[in-house]
């Protein structure tokens, strides 16, 4: 299975062909927003192929939201509700293909959520209450996310590793101030 983004008359829309299959290609996502300028985009693929996961504003416009599909259904929304005005930012796939761990602004803080890929309940993963995650990375296990989030909403940035359900708080890993990269080995 392939997939694609493809331009038409100004509109992006996801499209998946099966060289197995038929030759035809299928549009996945739902209807836009608005038939000219909305766009799907920020698209991954899990690792068996059978579902796409995808930002688009779909329902909203100019509202950037996380959806998942699998071919031959219809999308599913897999974020809360969000204020009017913010969209999420960013998004990854598990590398499992389970879980979505996405960024998102809820008012007081740009934080981290997570969702089954199918859809079901968010829970919020940081437990930042202030400030900003600035960049977030799943591990290979597909258990844990490690994020650099400033705690207290002074920019000063910590490193935290979190497990991917919420099931627990996040844990501080760094002893020294400010670190600013990352990096995961599988």
């Amino acid at each position: 299975m392939s997939t694609l983004s493809r331009p038409c008359l100004g509109v992006f829309a996801l499209l998946v062909a099966s060289p197995l299959a038929s030759p035809q290609t299928v549009k996945l996502n739902g209807p836009l927003a608005r038939p000219i300028g909305a766009d799907v985009r920020g698209v991954e693929v899990d690792p068996k192929g059978k579902r796409v996961v995808y930002l688009a504003d779909q329902e909203v416009d100019d509202q950037v939201e996380l959806y998942s599909v699998r071919p031959g259904k219809a999308p599913v929304r897999l974020n809360d509700p969000l204020l009017a005005g913010t969209d999420v930012e960013s998004f990854q796939l598990s590398p499992d293909g389970r879980r979505v761990v996405y960024m998102a602004f809820d008012g007081a803080s740009m934080g981290l959520r997570g969702v089954a890929a199918g859809g079901g309940p968010v829970v919020r993963i940081d437990g930042l209450t202030a400030g900003r995650v600035q960049r977030y990375e799943i591990d290979p296990t597909s258990t844990r996310v490690v994020f650099l989030g400033s705690p207290l909403g002074n920019g000063e940035n910590d490193l935290f590793s979190a497990p991917l359900d919420g099931s627990a708080p996040a844990v501080k890993l760094n002893t020294t101030p400010e670190p600013y990269r990352f990096e995961i080995r599988g």
